[in-house]
């Protein structure tokens, strides 16, 4: 949610004008925002991005006891701009659209679901729940690591005080 520029940018020393941010990839995270977590973020060139997060194990209802192989997934794709101020790097990102609880891989296929259009309120209540990162970040980035973070430091989750830290995928 954020040290110094690294890297920013690379360019082809042949051709100055394709110049791509050191976000562009895929970046995933494991571990606990509250819940376990494996989240995949995916910063494309176009300046798009998607939020894939899958929570096991899942249960229906809530609280008892989890179905064998189940797994619920959220992803969201929405469109984000960068800026540096100083030594800052910043990151804002705009929704675009989503899919919420979609589970699937339960041993019980009849548990298996497609989930719901997630809209912008639900994804507005995931963030403050930390299921989601705030949309106003800043971020340090190295060639194998995305450290994000946010000023909304009373709270914890993805991309909450001290940081959520990604590592690139291969």
């Amino acid at each position: 949610m954020l040290a110094g520029l690294l890297a920013l940018s690379a360019c082809s020393a042949s051709d100055t004008s394709n110049t791509q941010s050191a976000l562009v990839g895929t970046w995933t995270y494991r571990g606990n925002v509250p819940s376990f977590v494996n989240i995949t973020l995916t910063f494309k060139g176009d300046k798009t991005f998607t939020f894939v997060e899958q929570i096991a194990p899942f249960s229906t209802p809530a609280g008892v006891m989890p179905a064998a192989g189940c797994v619920t997934t959220d992803t969201f794709s929405a469109t984000y701009a960068e800026a540096v101020s100083g030594e800052v790097n910043t990151l804002d990102w705009a929704f675009t659209s989503g899919t919420a609880n979609a589970v699937s891989g339960c041993t019980d296929a009849s548990l298996d679901s497609a989930g719901t259009p997630e809209t912008a309120d639900d994804l507005s209540d995931r963030i403050a729940q930390g299921d989601a990162p705030p949309m106003a970040l800043t971020y340090s980035v190295t060639s194998t690591t995305l450290l994000l973070t946010s000023p909304d430091d009373g709270s914890f989750g993805v991309g909450r005080s001290p940081g959520t830290t990604f590592t690139r995928a291969n």
